[in-house]
C-alpha cells in the first residue's frame, strides 16, 4: 500500500536511497581495487588490508566489504537494485552471503525473486526467506546449516596493554540462548 509521507520523512527516504546507491558505487570501486592488485604496490597483503588502512576501518569490516563487492559481480540483479537505491546494503549482503560456489546455479535462478522480497521487506524478513531457499537448495531442511553454525563457534580472550580483558566470541543460536 502507499504511504503518505510528510516532507521530512520523504526527504529521509530519498537520502537513504541515495546513500545506498552511493554505497553500491563505492563497492564497485572496491571490486576494481581488488582486481587491480594496486594495493600490492603499497606493500599490502590484500585489498582488504589496504582498504582498512586507507579508510580507517577494522580489518574484518574492510574484508567484508571486499567480499560483498566481489559477490555483487556475480549477482547482477542485486547489484542493479542496490545501484538504483531500491534495496539497502543489508539486503544485498543477506543475499550475497548465501551465494556460495555450491549454490551459485540455483541461487541465480531465484535472484529476481529474492530482490523482489528485498524491495518490500526488511533485511531480517529477507534473511528468513533466504534461509528457507538455501535449506531447500542444500536439501537438508536446515540441519546442515545448524551444524555449520555450530562448527563456526569460537571464543578468544586476551589481555590488553592496560590489563583489561578483550573477548571475541561467536556463538551458534542454541548456545546464544543458553
Amino acid at each position: 500500500y502507499a504511504i503518505r509521507m510528510v516532507p521530512l520523512l520523504e526527504l529521509a527516504a530519498k537520502m537513504r536511497r541515495e546513500l545506498d546507491a552511493g554505497e553500491a558505487a563505492w563497492l564497485a570501486v572496491v571490486a576494481e581495487l581488488h582486481h587491480s592488485g594496486e594495493w600490492a604496490a603499497d606493500g599490502f597483503a590484500s585489498a582488504g588490508s589496504a582498504l582498512a588502512t586507507a579508510c580507517r576501518m577494522d580489518a574484518g569490516v574492510a574484508h567484508g566489504h571486499v567480499h560483498l563487492a566481489r559477490k555483487l559481480e556475480q549477482l547482477p540483479v542485486v547489484a542493479d537494485a542496490l545501484r538504483a537505491g531500491d534495496i539497502s546494503v543489508d539486503h544485498a549482503r543477506t543475499i550475497a552471503n548465501a551465494f556460495t560456489r555450491k549454490r551459485a546455479a540455483e541461487m541465480s535462478t531465484v535472484e529476481d525473486a529474492l530482490v523482489g522480497v528485498a524491495l518490500t521487506q526488511t533485511p531480517n524478513v529477507l534473511h528468513g526467506v533466504v534461509r528457507r531457499v538455501t535449506d531447500a537448495i542444500d536439501g537438508d531442511g536446515g540441519t546442515k546449516s545448524e551444524a555449520e553454525l555450530h562448527e563456526r563457534r569460537r571464543y578468544h580472550a586476551s589481555r590488553s596493554l592496560d590489563d583489561m580483558l578483550n573477548v571475541n566470541a561467536l556463538y551458534d543460536p542454541e548456545s546464544a540462548d543458553i
